[in-house]
Parts: C-alpha cells; sequence; structure tokens
C-alpha cells in the first residue's frame, strides 16, 4: 500500500469511520475532499490516485505520467493532512448522484 493508502486507512481508523469496502474507502476520501481548501483540486487529486491503482494492474501509463501522478499523490497526501484536524468523529452521509436521479423520478 503507498503512502496516500497508508494515510487514508490510518485517518479512518482513528476516527473510527467504516474501512470495510471499496464504496467505504470512496466515501471516505470524499469526506475528506469536503474539508480540504479546494475540494474540487482535491477530488481531481484522487482521481489521478485512483488511475495511478489502475495502473499497477493493467500497466497502460507511461512512466512519466507515473511520475506526474506520484507527485500529484503527494500533493493529496499533503492536502489531507492539513486538512486532518478538522475531519469529523462521525462520517456524514454521503449523497452519490444516482441517489439524486432515483429521488427525482416520478413514482
Amino acid at each position: 500500500m503507498g503512502g496516500f493508502g497508508s494515510l487514508r486507512q490510518a485517518i479512518a481508523r482513528e476516527l473510527g469511520w467504516p474501512n470495510r469496502s471499496h464504496q467505504d474507502i470512496r466515501d471516505n476520501i470524499q469526506v475528506m475532499v469536503n474539508y480540504t481548501e479546494d475540494p474540487d483540486h482535491a477530488s481531481r487529486l484522487f482521481a489521478v490516485v485512483e488511475n495511478l491503482h489502475t495502473n499497477f494492474y493493467e500497466d497502460r501509463l507511461t512512466e512519466e505520467t507515473v511520475r506526474r501522478g506520484i507527485r500529484d499523490a503527494e500533493a493529496l497526501i499533503d492536502t489531507l493532512e492539513r486538512a486532518r484536524p478538522q475531519f469529523p468523529r462521525r462520517r456524514p452521509r454521503v449523497t452519490r448522484f444516482s441517489d439524486r436521479v432515483r429521488s427525482r423520478r416520478p413514482r
């Protein structure tokens, strides 16, 4: 597990957030990102980190893309460390896009 994964896991453990499934992980990240100074930028950095994770299994990125991705992962770690004191002890419910779409459908 890389530096980002270790940090994410440590924060979830420290705060008592659920951390058993991929959905728990994504929900935890979404909450963390929302507490950063620039959630849009942090979300984009997380997308890069997810892409690096996929590349570990699929080996489809160039070396230069991976190097840039590593710098972005380091920036995300720094961003989350700065926001860490603001993370809530109880993780708020995360609303997904599909939840909104379902709620707008006529019954």
